[in-house]
């Protein structure tokens, strides 16, 4: 993974997702500035050192309540930097990921959790209080460590890039709610890929809209610690408030953005957007349903340097597609999902015999081949 993306093992060594926040990756000979900002949420800052520091209390505090590689952990969190920690905290550890909605009932966890066999989960003040009340199917209920110091030292484990790594349930719109495994070549394919496909290096600052159990929050998770760029958090509760959201890009030099359109258009709509400098905004990725044509001109306005891009792929693949629109491109009334991207191939084929392909243009069943794709259902 690491040497086909120009990730040199000696300088770079992230052959896993464990390795993205990892001790190597601070030390003298490592690619990462100990001292450069990792993440913000606009109050507290923490350098990459602080945050290989937090992440490996948290990933001691598991491995001392017997998580072992494989074993799946809950993420019932709300956003904020703690809940970055929790998501690195166990892939450290060689667990899987399975994070669920905080704003969803507990009893929606439980049914997670009961389903992926989870009996440990990584939680806030709010979710401990709500679980502590229900199942014993989660035995431990865990607080992360948001800040320590270097004398945390989680136990070494052997992964492999074939493992799990992360679960995500699928929204059970259509029937029962599936879990969709990514392991850790998935993951760093998809991280490599988008690292590569929009140039993005260490001076990028990611802006996080999406909750972990949102596919669109892989890019922060995984993109932004590969390049070594720094995250800031969006809280939930500030998207409610636009014009503090917009405040927060501005003050930030957020650098990179992607969400779904419905948070684009209110901070257009509602967020004193005119008003602020967004000039350091240089992508604007949408994705999760289609943008009105009129709206995105109304965004084009207020981002002037930036490309917009239309990501689309199911959570089962990350993305497979991408339809950039520049400065100054014309914009037409429907906007495509454009064509497959590096690493991906795409079919149309005959929606009842996916045998057929479409030799011309014709309307069909779209098949994806991507090395970003699931390694199935759990």
């Amino acid at each position: 993974m690491a040497e086909e993306h120009g990730l040199s093992p000696a300088q770079r060594p992230v052959n896993t997702l464990a390795d993205l926040v990892a001790p190597h990756r601070i030390a003298p000979s490592g690619d990462l500035d100990a001292s450069a900002e990792a993440i913000t949420d606009g109050r507290l800052s923490l350098s990459w050192q602080d945050y290989v520091d937090a992440v490996s209390a948290t990933a001691l505090a598991l491995q001392q309540r017997d998580v072992q590689v494989g074993d799946r952990v809950m993420i019932r969190m709300l956003k904020s930097i703690g809940s970055f920690v929790a998501v690195h905290a166990v892939l450290r550890v060689g667990a899987v990921v399975v994070p669920v909605d905080p704003l969803a009932p507990a009893d929606h966890a439980i049914s997670v959790a009961t389903d992926a066999g989870a009996n440990v989960a990584l939680v806030d003040v709010r979710s401990r209080r709500e679980l502590e009340s229900l199942d014993a199917q989660l035995a431990h209920l865990v607080d992360v460590v948001v800040e320590a110091d270097s004398s945390s030292t989680p136990a070494p484990v052997e992964l492999s890039a074939s493992d799990p790594a992360y679960i995500i349930y699928t929204s059970g719109s259509t029937g029962r709610p599936k879990g969709i495994v990514h392991t850790h070549a998935s993951a760093l394919a998809y991280a490599a890929a988008a690292a590569t496909e929009y140039a993005l290096d260490r001076s990028d600052r990611f802006a996080n809209i999406a909750p972990l159990q949102f596919d669109q929050s892989t890019f922060e998770l995984y993109t932004a610690p590969l390049v070594g760029g720094a995250v800031v958090v969006v809280s939930d509760a500030m998207l409610r408030f636009p014009a503090s959201l917009s405040a927060l890009i501005e003050s930030e030099r957020v650098t990179v953005w992607y969400s779904v359109p419905f948070v684009l258009n209110q901070l257009v709509e509602r967020g004193a957007a005119a008003e602020r400098d967004l000039s350091a905004l240089r992508w604007v990725l949408f994705g999760g349903e289609a943008f009105d044509a009129e709206r995105l001109a109304a965004l084009r306005a207020q981002v002037r340097n930036a490309t917009i891009s239309n990501v689309y792929g199911p959570a089962e693949v990350n993305q497979c597609t991408r339809f950039d629109i520049a400065p100054g491109d014309p914009l037409d009334a429907d906007i495509p999902i454009g064509g497959a991207w590096s690493v991906a191939e795409l079919r149309v084929c005959d929606p009842d015999d996916v045998t057929m392909a479409f030799d011309a243009e014709g309307t069909g069943r779209l098949l994806v081949h991507s090395t970003t794709a699931m390694d199935g259902y759990w």
